[in-house]
């Protein structure tokens, strides 16, 4: 339960790469984010903790809002949408679409309750690593080693952070979109794409 909003917050939708941000992090860091830990660190000494409030303000996990430092990490919405229609195993890509737009416009926008706040793109981390890490190691007073980062950026590969994250798994069935068979990336883009990104237009950035 998130009880103390003097501890950093790592606020993230589902699907948008928390896992990966955090195994990393736990790595260099040696120490966790709470609620759990990866690597068996000790759970009394967090360097943040992880905040989903998917139905923003609900608080049922907790504290949700005036918090003294946030890392809001997001991503592109039709990856997020697609890969929680997946993970749920859902046909209703409409809700899930809705409580994204809710997540990015309060996240995003609406944070003055909070006193510092850094947004971090999962396609940030693919493509920018170093200087998107750097951010997050200013915002935490954390000494920057270029050498240690990239270590436990190349070795935290997509089957490790899967292999410690057993909950993780997509499972789907072809029949889930009506029949359509719409079971992969490029074909959820294709029949929804455009109308996900005319909803996201002037919020994902």
């Amino acid at each position: 339960m998130n009880t103390d909003r003097s501890l950093t917050q790592l606020v993230s939708y589902p699907r948008t790469g928390s896992h990966w941000l955090r195994v990393i992090l736990e790595q260099y860091l040696s120490r966790p984010c709470s609620p759990e830990s990866f690597f068996g660190n000790d759970l009394n000494n967090p360097w943040a903790y992880h905040l989903h409030d998917r139905v923003v303000g609900e608080g049922d996990e907790g504290f949700t809002d005036n918090f003294d430092k946030v890392i809001y990490l997001y991503r592109n919405p039709v990856d997020t949408i697609y890969s929680q229609v997946r993970f749920e195993k859902t046909q209703d890509w409409q809700s899930i679409a809705i409580e994204y737009h809710n997540h990015l416009t309060r996240w995003l926008y609406n944070h003055d309750d909070c006193k510092r706040l850094i947004s971090i793109k999962y396609e940030d981390i693919k493509t920018n690593y170093q200087e998107t890490f750097k951010q997050i190691f200013d915002l935490l007073d954390v000494e920057y080693n270029e050498e240690l980062l990239k270590t436990c950026y190349e070795e935290t590969t997509h089957q490790k952070v899967k292999s410690l994250t057993p909950h993780n798994e997509q499972v789907v069935n072809n029949d889930i979109f009506n029949g359509k068979y719409l079971t992969d990336k490029s074909q959820f883009k294709e029949h929804f794409g455009q109308t996900i990104d005319d909803m996201f237009e002037g919020i994902y950035k």
